[in-house]
């Protein structure tokens, strides 16, 4: 098994999918909260994210280590 397939097993392949289709537009909205923030530090209490990820605990950090391989090309 691939690590994607596992998160696919769990979750989807279609929410999988929907999930990595967004995340430019996640990173998009992420950077505009960002640089509306005041000060050195940044506060993610308030940031209303426009495409929430379903996945929890583990899974999240699963999910965001087959983002990062898609973006860089690798899957």
């Amino acid at each position: 098994y691939r690590i994607k397939d596992l998160l696919e097993d769990k979750y989807g392949e279609e929410l999988v999918r929907d999930a990595l289709n967004n995340s430019h537009a996640r990173e998009v909205a992420w950077n505009e909260h960002c640089a509306r923030q005041e000060g050195i530090f940044v506060s993610a209490a308030d940031f209303n994210d426009p495409y929430p990820l379903p996945f929890e605990g583990l899974w999240l950090a699963v999910f965001s280590f087959v983002e990062n391989a898609c973006r860089e090309g690798k899957l």
